[in-house]
């Protein structure tokens, strides 16, 4: 059985996330589709604007099997740690065949080498990334001219989402083992096919007019951003020889002797309406979503509550002790979030990482935890938001061949049915916290479908 897995925000959903769910179905002839999906909060550092029942019913509509809720410090991290996340819990089901993301250009092979450049992490590499961050260029910018650096340039035009294409070929790519040259005396990368993709993102929408014949495939992502610290390198003038990093061929080579236990495919994507213009007309029209201005009152009484020591002993996820400090200094003039977040901004800091920043105080996201986390494995179950009732033997299949639990109901966990070992019991009391603060605006606002169960309480959306 063919299984494809496909991460999205759907935030919100639209027709370029129909057309993708439509072409893997159709074109790759997918048997099921599993998709993973942020939760009530994402990556942009805000809350998402319909919820996660709200969104995976509408997944559900369109074409998915089964709809799994990728824990909230991976929602909400920077690029790096949204694609380990997510990559993570698809291949930790033991069923997933293919993981399909789109990139602007489609190019899976020069990927795939600029994936194997960022694993050996040169000091060159890391160097040009810092002074590029350093001098105010955006995280993609900046990766991509470390990757130039390094010997494994991106293809030209790539933008954002080649980026974060390479996070998830590099994750995919982090637990391969390198075939004996005897056993694989001529493996190629395994892209034999044509490869074109459907494209789902943050800020632009798929899809892409591929030629016929041409492989298609699917993912998200404008808005990602990339790590909040760049280890420190030696300067990059020290590496200028031919030893500092290995040279384009070898890293082609290396490229093509990593061999994925999940087949990735790169889409090239058109640019149609933006998930971006889409929230601001619903914004516009006076929609009843929830909005970053919803988090004004709660993230200003926290941050009040606060001291600069305690946002720097505390670690949390993405504030570093400079960001803290800031933070503090321009509290006195705190009105609401978004206005805030603009005022904390600099030239070296992101908006996107001040929002994550923020969001990760008001939901208490600790580097710490995260730390622990990965050295558990990273994730240690997967949630069901949603699932269609004739896709139930994918349920048994991921029982059978998963390595972690499948949390279908969360009062099984309450009964002692479902196990979920440490310390990821501990991402899941983040998880509920975050989505019960959501409904607790949700109910606030008044929207229609906001929920009238606890968390705990919740089932899965059944189609």
């Amino acid at each position: 059985m063919r299984v494809a897995g496909i991460i999205m925000e759907c935030n919100p959903l639209h027709d370029g996330h129909r057309y993708l769910l439509k072409t893997v179905r159709e074109e790759y002839e997918m048997d099921r589709i599993i998709v993973c999906m942020s939760g009530d909060f994402v990556q942009r550092g805000e809350p998402a604007v319909q919820s996660k029942e709200t969104r995976a019913a509408q997944l559900l509509q369109s074409g998915a099997d089964l709809v799994l809720e990728l824990p909230l410090p991976y929602a909400t991290g920077a690029a790096e740690v949204f694609a380990r996340g997510a990559v993570t819990l698809l291949e930790g089901l033991g069923v997933v065949t293919d993981l399909f993301f789109g990139s602007e250009t489609g190019e899976v092979e020069a990927l795939s080498r600029c994936a194997a450049a960022s694993l050996d992490e040169s000091p060159l590499l890391q160097e040009t990334l810092r002074r590029a961050l350093e001098s105010g260029l955006p995280y993609p910018k900046a990766y991509a001219e470390a990757l130039s650096a390094a010997g494994a340039p991106l293809p030209e035009g790539a933008e954002a989402n080649d980026t974060l294409g390479t996070m998830y070929l590099r994750t995919l790519f982090s637990s391969c083992r390198m075939p004996h040259s005897s056993q694989h005396p001529q493996e190629k990368f395994p892209y034999g096919q044509s490869h074109g993709s459907v494209y789902r993102g943050t800020d632009h929408q798929g899809p892409a007019e591929m030629p016929k014949g041409s492989r298609r495939s699917a993912y998200q992502g404008t808005d990602h951003q990339g790590p909040a610290d760049i280890p420190e390198g030696s300067r990059g003038s020290e590496y200028q020889g031919t030893d500092a990093f290995p040279a384009a061929g070898a890293v082609r080579e290396r490229a093509s002797l990593l061999s994925p236990s999940i087949l990735p495919h790169a889409v090239k994507r058109i640019r149609t309406d933006s998930a971006s213009a889409i929230r601001e007309r619903m914004r516009d029209s006076g929609c009843t979503g929830i909005w970053p201005s919803d988090l004004s009152l709660p993230l200003g009484a926290e941050l009040i509550r606060l001291t600069e020591d305690n946002l720097c002993t505390h670690l949390y996820q993405d504030v570093s002790p400079d960001l803290a400090a800031r933070i503090c200094k321009c509290l006195p003039a705190y009105t609401d979030f978004e206005q805030f977040r603009v005022l904390v901004k600099t030239k070296n800091v992101t908006m996107a990482r001040v929002s994550r920043s923020l969001l990760h105080i008001l939901l208490d996201v600790r580097s710490s935890d995260l730390q622990a986390y990965g050295q558990a494995g990273s994730i240690g179950y997967a949630r069901v938001l949603g699932m269609k009732r004739t896709s139930r033997d994918l349920l048994g299949s991921i029982s059978r061949n998963g390595t972690f639990p499948l949390i279908t109901r969360l009062s099984d966990i309450k009964k002692g049915s479902t196990v979920i070992p440490s310390p990821f019991d501990q991402m899941l009391r983040s998880d509920l916290r975050a989505s019960a603060l959501y409904d607790l605006l949700q109910r606030n606002r008044r929207i229609p479908d906001a929920p009238s169960v606890p968390e705990a309480s919740k089932q899965p959306v059944m189609m």
